[in-house]
């Protein structure tokens, strides 16, 4: 998870415009979760189906996109 902190930190750059943060938000998640479920299905022997992974975006996209400069502890969902 420390990946996905990181690059959610790099969120608040120069500009706020809210349809450049949810295309920053959109591409970290995809990278950490794309790279989660390889690591699940190679290390653990499972997977997910895509909509549960799609459903776990949205949980994230919405916790992120909506809360992630009031509480950085948000970060550690477990979806």
């Amino acid at each position: 998870m420390s990946t996905l902190s990181s690059a959610i930190r790099g969120l608040n750059g120069r500009s706020k415009k809210l349809k450049l943060r949810m295309r920053r938000v959109s591409l970290a998640l995809l990278v950490y979760l794309i790279w989660n479920e390889r690591n699940n299905r190679i290390f653990a022997q499972k997977s997910s189906s895509v909509d549960a992974t799609f459903r776990r975006f949205q949980i994230l996209f919405y916790t992120v996109l909506l809360f992630h400069e009031k509480d950085h502890t948000l970060y550690h969902v477990a979806a």
